[in-house]
């Protein structure tokens, strides 16, 4: 019954999703939150399927590795992996676990629209548990962080279209899951030419938690659908 949710026209759900002030809001939230979890399962088969066809020839790029699990699945394949991380204590944790690697190369930065710094901040709880709320480091303000003031570190910023070419070739895997900031890489990258040297592409959405990215989350959805290439699995997580 909950196939195709993002694409439902129940005039029901307009209805309450645009009701106004918190009630309308806390409606949408639910409702994104499902569609997560309704999605989650197949997106994960579709990533496990990619995976399989991986070997010593592929190249995948991971944005947003974090500690460096699904990087590690990638380079057990034989992968060559390019990993991105800009959480410093994130960034120490997949160091060392793939850091000697040959076919891993580790980014202590982030990756976006444009070449320069950008300013991230981190979840308030993240000293009392750094292994979950490193997940979160985010340039957006997210639903799920707790009570108090976020710490914030500047960390550099790498243009998505600049790395792309100077790979100077296929990318046949490109998982993105970056805290909110997809929406600016997508929308320049979704005009771009460097996005026919992409194959494929797993990208976790953040609008369930972060309300402000939801209007330009659902044009890009939408522009997204009609891609010939690169195949596009979205909300996976």
């Amino acid at each position: 019954m909950f196939q195709g949710l993002d694409t439902l026209k129940l005039p029901a759900y307009y209805a309450l999703r645009n009701l106004p002030g918190r009630i309308g809001l806390d409606f949408e939230t639910r409702y994104l939150w499902t569609r997560r979890r309704v999605t989650a399962e197949r997106t994960q088969a579709d990533f496990q399927n990619s995976l399989a066809k991986l070997d010593r020839n592929s190249m995948c790029v991971d944005l947003g590795a974090n500690v460096g699990v699904i990087s590690e699945q990638l380079a057990e394949r034989g992968a060559h992996v390019h990993a991105f991380e800009p959480d410093p204590w994130a960034f120490e944790q997949i160091k060392a676990r793939l850091g000697m690697r040959r076919n891993v190369t580790l980014y202590n930065a982030a990756i976006g629209a444009r070449d320069g710094v950008i300013t991230l901040m981190r979840d308030p709880n993240f000293d009392s548990n750094r292994s979950d709320a490193s997940q979160g480091t985010s340039a957006f303000h997210s639903l799920l962080w707790g009570q108090g003031e976020p710490e914030r570190f500047d960390v550099e910023l790498i243009d998505i279209r600049r790395f792309l070419r100077d790979l100077g070739r296929e990318v046949d895997l490109l998982k993105i899951d970056i805290e909110g900031s997809e929406v600016e890489l997508l929308e320049c990258l979704i005009e771009a030419p460097e996005l026919e040297s992409v194959r494929e592409i797993f990208v976790e959405t953040h609008e369930a938690q972060m309300p402000a990215l939801r209007g330009r989350l659902k044009t890009l959805r939408t522009k997204m659908r009609k891609l010939s290439r690169p195949k596009m699995h979205l909300d996976w997580h």
